[in-house]
Formats: C-alpha cells, structure tokens, sequence
C-alpha cells in the first residue's frame, strides 16, 4: 500500500525518469496513467509470493516465453529466491512492455520478436524525430528520389521510421513482407543476411509507387520509380 501511495505522488518526470533506469527509452506517446499502472504492477509482482508469482507468469505470459524450470522452481536459500523472483518479475516487465508497444502500432513489436529489438527500434525512431528537414531530404535523397521538395516533413519521416523497422525485422520477416507485398513468390528461399539491403530497397520503392498512385499518378505504368518522382518534382 504504501508503494502505491509513493507512486500516486510522482510526477511525470519522475516516473520518466524510473522508466528509463529499467532500461526502456523515452517514448513521445508515453502517459502517466501508463507509466504508474507498470510501477504499481512491478510492486504487486515483487509482493507476490514464489507461487503466487509463478502463476501469475503461466497466467500473463506468452507460452513460448515460459521456462518450466523457473516456472516450478522451489528453493532453499533466500539469495536462490531473490534471483528467481528478479527474473520472473523482469519476463512479466517485457510482457508487459511489448504487449503495449504492439498495442502502439509504431513499432511492430510482435513481428519484431523481443523487447530488445523494439527498444533498439524506439532508440532509431526517436532518432529519426530528431532529424530536420535538410537532413531528411538529403536520405530522401540518397535512396535515389528527386522529389523530396514535394513532401512533407512528416511523410518523410514517417517512411524512414517504416525503413528502420525493415532493417530490424529478422530476414523471414523481411521476406514475408515482399511475399505480402507481392514483390517475391511465396516459394522464394531467401535466407541470406546478405539480401537484406536488397529487399529493403523493393519495399521502398513499392511503397513510394503506391504513395504516387494514391497521388493519381500513373506511377505503374511508368514504371520506373525514378522517373515518376522526377515527373511529380516537374
């Protein structure tokens, strides 16, 4: 209880600042309400008994996360205990935290796969809403479209965001996205770490010739990506 009426008296600043110490970035969606919910469910988690505890992870978390030996685990010693309770109540943190990164829709937490791939993505998105208009058009330019002059800020900057998140899928990922896309056939093996850049490329290019038909553009019949952006910079 008293943890509760301790966090209830935080400020914002303060709770942001406890979240970073877990580890976790600053996120510009991130809320109060959300932050002190995580701080109070760390306290009930810590408060719990083992068993209580374990339960609570066979209850909350993903099958594939859950080790049967932590999950069962009984031991003598207090130190044993204390161990054992650091890294349920962590498996229930990023639970926790890729649930609501998911619930974002940013991100793509879960065909990222683990916190520590969104944390890396939240770090290179927040980088990005760093960047200013100069910078963004020279890497608008640098994947070979003339016609950064054309576009917002925003849009830009919501493409390199969708560029980061490519280059932080695992290669399967990446390759389903071009199957989805209809850029490889779903046979297609591509396996080799080497074909990323490529793939990432095809993704790029698809997404600014459907931006340019949703534009009325006839950027499929032209069929040269850089030809249509070199006729919207006209």
């Amino acid at each position: 209880v008293l943890e509760y009426e301790l966090a209830d008296k935080m400020s914002f600043t303060e709770l942001s600042n406890w979240y970073n110490q877990l580890g976790f970035p600053r996120e510009p969606n991130l809320q109060l309400d959300e932050l002190l919910s995580l701080m109070k469910a760390i306290a009930f988690w810590q408060a719990l008994p083992l068993a209580e505890l374990q339960r609570e992870c066979k209850e909350q978390l993903p099958k594939y996360q859950m080790h049967d030996d932590e999950l069962s685990a009984v031991h003598d010693s207090a130190d044993g205990t204390r161990e054992l309770v650091t890294a349920l109540v962590q498996q229930l943190v990023l639970c926790n935290r890729m649930r609501a990164w998911e619930s974002r829709g940013c991100y793509q937490a879960s065909r990222l796969g683990d916190a520590d791939t969104v944390v890396e993505v939240i770090h290179r998105h927040n980088e990005i809403d760093g960047m200013t208009k100069q910078e963004l058009d020279a890497w608008y330019a640098e994947c070979g479209f003339p016609d950064g002059n054309c576009l917002k800020a925003t849009d830009v900057v919501s493409l390199r965001k969708l560029v980061a998140i490519w280059q932080f899928l695992s290669i399967e990922e990446l390759r389903q996205e071009c199957v989805d896309k209809g850029l490889l056939e779903a046979s297609g093996a591509v396996s080799d770490e080497s074909q990323r850049p490529r793939l990432v490329d095809q993704l790029l290019i698809h997404e600014r010739m459907e931006a340019w038909e949703g534009m009325g553009l006839p950027a499929r019949r032209i069929g040269e990506p850089q030809a249509v952006a070199q006729l919207v910079h006209d």
